[in-house]
């Protein structure tokens, strides 16, 4: 086959509009490669078009001379593999007059056009800086998705210790049985206040033990009867669910000084100092936040994985179902919002507009790439669709495997 009966060429014109173009070359040569460290391939033509259709030229020289005007014009390739196949677009491109090498003499001009395919938009927007609380759609998050029940006992404890101080007992504190909840699944320590403090006395071998009486407050999330809820974590007690909560670093732990009013706490994000729930304010959806970066880049965005358009195509692994049951309404939120959340005080970052701003500009690829290492994820555009896809890498289609390597 020559290279006529292989492909189609196209180019816009300003006023005519696209129209056929014939080149003089023998063969092209095209390169496809990975673009950086993502999984999406880009096709490049390797090979400079040559023109040298007179009249054409002519068209092409007058404009080019035309020194007022930036010449792009939009050019199309279409490939078909044997004489009886249909053509089907293989390539979309821009001729840059300033890349063209023209001949005036003998009417003809070389040129290698630049790709301009769906990703070019994306790469254009890659590392523009935006700023995403220019985003008007927040809202407020709660940290749970059950109810947070609470229960608070008096304990005993003692701390032993032989003069001179220190050193302290290696045991440190210690208490008594605990006496509030029955030993039933989900309660979790949140916090320990001292209400008295007993003298320290003698108990032999040179050793004083101190005494404290304190207050334990044990809670838990609860979903009242049904199935299942949502996450990890459940376990049935009687006709409902429970779960722990996740609790943060020990604060103001206990110390031989302390004294009555001091309070060990184990901190629980959503939960106030006093066990109630504070909602996260401010919140953007997933979506809205990568829309805002890349939305006008792809006239539709899929993720089954992250439940955004999903069309259900995604395999029913353990990927799935795992994103299915905990990322299918990922809301982010700036730190100092979840840091100091409604109702306390609040930070520099939240009442400083100039440490907002600076606070609130990013790039999408600072987004996409933690994205992409925390859920190993891929982002491709899907010619099927017609539309951006975030998947994770096991996702494959029925009839078709996705090529994830480099």
């Amino acid at each position: 086959m020559t290279i006529s009966d292989k492909y189609r060429f196209y180019i816009t014109m300003p006023i005519t509009g696209e129209e056929p173009f014939e080149v003089s070359n023998d063969k092209l040569v095209w390169k496809i490669e990975p673009y950086k460290d993502e999984k999406f391939f880009r096709k490049t033509l390797e090979t400079e078009l040559q023109i040298c259709d007179k009249e054409l030229f002519r068209r092409l020289y007058e404009l080019h001379k035309d020194k007022c005007r930036c010449n792009i014009l939009d050019v199309r390739i279409e490939k078909r593999c044997s004489l009886t196949d249909p053509f089907i677009e293989t390539f979309k491109g821009v001729f840059a007059f300033v890349d063209g090498d023209w001949n005036p003499e003998r009417c003809t001009v070389s040129f290698k056009p630049r790709l301009r395919d769906e990703y070019s938009c994306l790469i254009k927007e890659w590392k523009r800086d935006k700023n995403y609380l220019e985003i008007n759609d927040r809202l407020s998050v709660s940290a749970f998705y059950g109810d947070i029940e609470c229960i608070e006992c008096d304990n005993i404890g003692t701390w032993s210790f032989s003069p001179p101080l220190p050193p302290f007992n290696p045991g440190g504190l210690s208490f008594g049985a605990t006496v509030c909840h029955d030993g039933g699944p989900g309660w979790t320590l949140v916090k320990r206040c001292i209400n008295e403090v007993f003298a320290g006395s003698g108990s032999g071998f040179g050793n004083v033990i101190k005494t404290y009486k304190m207050t334990s407050y044990y809670c838990r999330e609860v979903v009242n009867g049904g199935p299942q809820p949502p996450g990890t974590g459940w376990v049935q007690d009687g006709s409902n669910w429970v779960r722990p909560l996740q609790t943060g670093a020990v604060q103001n732990p206990f110390t031989l000084t302390s004294i009555v009013g001091d309070c060990k706490k184990y901190p629980v994000p959503g939960l106030d100092n006093d066990q109630n729930e504070v909602a996260f304010a401010n919140g953007i959806k997933l979506y809205d936040l990568i829309n805002f970066f890349i939305g006008d880049c792809f006239p539709c965005i899929i993720s089954n994985f992250f439940g955004i358009n999903p069309d259900g195509t995604n395999p029913n692994n353990l990927a799935y179902q795992c994103a299915a049951n905990d990322l299918h309404e990922l809301v982010a939120l700036q730190s100092s919002d979840v840091i100091v959340p409604n109702g306390s005080v609040a930070t520099n970052e939240q009442t400083n507009p100039n440490v907002q701003i600076e606070a609130g500009v990013k790039q999408f690829c600072d987004l996409w790439s933690n994205l992409r290492d925390m859920f190993n994820l891929c982002i491709w555009f899907d010619q099927d669709s017609n539309c951006l896809r975030i998947e994770h890498i096991s996702y494959s289609r029925r009839g078709k495997v996705l090529d994830m390597t480099t």
